[in-house]
């Protein structure tokens, strides 16, 4: 009958209580962590996020229409809010929601179409080798790409 290999030493059987134990504290520091930091964040408030939806519709309503008009097709760049911040997030994805079909890429400089949404309302603003297609007043800009 065949046995089980030992460690040389003897102490297998405590060298897996020692890592059972330790897993067993990763997993309770780490359920620890997940409930503190909901605690913080307290509740989603849904209501904010609707308004924020809606504020967005409102916002992209004319790139929308302007997109439709000038038939541009599916994937499309976005440069939005600078600097980059983690809390900005759900601005992003509120256009995205308002702007469906098109799908908005951050990463917009691969793109001949950008939406430009920013808290800056200059022209100043406008990445390189963009120019103004159309300008939705409040920080919202269609771009296009300069000729190559």
């Amino acid at each position: 009958m065949p046995t089980l290999p030992r460690s040389t030493d003897g102490n297998w059987a405590w060298r897996v209580g020692w890592s059972l134990v330790t897993s067993a504290l990763v997993v309770v520091m780490a359920t620890w962590e997940v409930a503190h930091q909901a605690w913080e964040e307290g509740p989603l408030d849904h209501r904010a996020s609707a308004d924020l939806i809606d504020y967005y519709q409102h916002r992209l309503a004319g790139v929308r229409r302007s997109l439709q008009e000038r038939k541009v097709p599916g994937k499309i760049g976005y440069c939005f809010f600078l600097p980059w911040e983690k809390s900005l997030l759900p601005d992003y994805f509120a256009s995205q929601y308002a702007l469906a079909p098109w799908v908005l890429d951050w990463h917009y400089t691969g793109y001949d179409w950008v939406v430009m949404n920013v808290r800056m309302r200059s022209h100043s603003s406008v990445p390189p080798r963009f120019t103004v297609a159309e300008d939705f007043g409040d920080g919202v800009f269609l771009l296009k790409r300069n000729a190559r």
